[in-house]
């Protein structure tokens, strides 16, 4: 039993440490001074501020899910995860 934990242990504690050094994790701090021109929390939710700029479809439902990143991180929303409504609903796309 040993043997297979040690194996086991050997092959996923590498693989963890590969995960780490590939991971992104902003604090709310950065994400706020990086996104500030164009994500706003109102009353209705986190939304995306875009202010007669140009953007792609992609970069605005990107952005939405920044803005639900900050959201949640604020406190303001339960969880950063959005679905197809929601998005939908949230950018008007």
């Amino acid at each position: 039993m040993m043997r297979s934990l040690h194996e086991f242990v050997s092959k996923v504690i590498p693989n963890m440490d590969l995960a780490r050094t590939i991971s992104v994790n902003y604090s709310l701090n950065d994400l706020i001074q990086m996104f500030k021109e164009y994500v706003r929390v109102t009353p209705e939710g986190p939304r995306v501020w875009t202010q007669e700029k140009k953007l792609s479809d992609r970069d605005v439902i990107m952005l939405q899910l920044v803005a639900a990143r900050i959201s949640s991180l604020s406190g303001t929303a339960p969880a950063d995860a959005m679905g197809v409504a929601e998005i939908e609903t949230a950018t008007g796309l």
